[in-house]
């Protein structure tokens, strides 16, 4: 055989390898990333893991006692079917401005001993990196699109672009058979929220007064209706940015779906909550600190008066500039661990 043919056979057999080799990697690539999705956000196999029981586990851990799961002893939940929470996640969207409200949430979270899984938006590049360092073991982070760093006042296009954006971040959820309860970050959570989403509901919405629904506090259940009316608001909002709390109350009126009030009184907005007496604030579930003329500042006063702020967090009377520094990240989670075993 001419050796210029053999040479061509070889070197035509040689790129062929290479091919099958190139399209081994980028399938192997795939079903990694595949696999590192269903891990990070458990909508498959992978069994979830509440915060509150990893905050329990990294204790146990640092102290040198026996593993939980080693042992056999109770997780935290104990009292809570894990499966009624497989289909759910808690979606929460906030900016650097209000990462102390978070850190307030979280504080009354994790008590609550809610084994769901947990998604936070982060709005701009300084609070995605904070999440990251302090939460990412805990909640599955996405970093937004956006990067607003102001604080979202009431009737401004930060607060706007903000909310339209959320929208677009639940249907992509929904999208996927995922159901979603939607929560603003200026709420304290003082019960289980889904022991109340009951009934032959499409969603579950707090109610602002007697008529009129708020946007703050919603649980979705993933259905075509649901997805229809969410893809709707969207559209409206797209095409003018406005206030999201009117339209949405006004396509309710002409939709097909299910929309179940929540109690007034259990799932609070500001203004209710501060005529609710002694005994009724104590059967509250969910605190919403809706008050659309008060800046953030006053905003986490009002909870301090209400003693609905944490008070042993480190960063909640400073402005937090920056990331903060490793030996207090692993201070605020021994703090987090020992608090909830006391």
């Amino acid at each position: 055989m001419d050796i210029h043919k053999l040479v061509f056979i070889l070197l035509i057999v040689r790129l062929l390898l290479c091919c099958v080799d190139v399209a081994l990697i980028r399938d192997h690539v795939k079903a990694q990333s595949i696999e590192r999705r269903r891990s990070a956000y458990n909508i498959w196999t992978i069994h979830f893991v509440s915060p509150q029981l990893m905050y329990s586990m990294k204790n146990h851990s640092a102290s040198g006692k026996e593993d939980i799961y080693s042992s056999g002893g109770n997780s935290l939940h104990h009292n809570t079917s894990q499966h009624e929470f497989d289909n759910w996640t808690i979606l929460l969207t906030f900016n650097n401005e209000y990462f102390d409200f978070f850190q307030n949430w979280w504080w009354f979270f994790v008590r609550l001993d809610i084994p769901v899984k947990i998604l936070v938006i982060a709005e701009d590049g300084d609070v995605f990196r904070k999440i990251m360092a302090n939460y990412a073991e805990y909640a599955y982070v996405e970093r937004s699109d956006l990067d607003i760093e102001e604080e979202m006042y009431f009737d401004t296009d930060a607060r706007r672009k903000i909310a339209f954006s959320r929208i677009s971040h639940i249907l992509k959820y929904l999208e996927n058979g995922i159901n979603i309860l939607y929560s603003d970050i200026d709420t304290v959570w003082l019960k289980n929220p889904f022991t109340y989403f009951t009934g032959s509901c499409d969603m579950w919405v707090q109610m602002e007064d007697e008529t009129i629904y708020s946007t703050g506090f919603m649980a979705m259940l993933s259905n075509k209706k649901t997805f229809n009316f969410m893809q709707r608001w969207r559209q409206v909002l797209k095409y003018k940015l406005q206030d999201d709390r009117p339209v949405f109350n006004a396509l309710l009126k002409y939709s097909h779906i299910r929309p179940c009030p929540l109690d007034e009184n259990k799932f609070s907005s500001g203004p209710t909550y501060k005529r609710l007496t002694t005994s009724e604030r104590e059967k509250a579930v969910v605190v919403h600190n809706t008050n659309f003329e008060l800046a953030h500042v006053m905003k986490r006063e009002r909870f301090k008066q209400w003693n609905l702020w944490n008070n042993e967090s480190k960063a909640q009377d400073e402005d937090m500039e920056g990331l903060p520094r490793e030996e207090n990240v692993n201070d605020t989670r021994s703090e987090a661990a020992e608090n909830l075993e006391s």
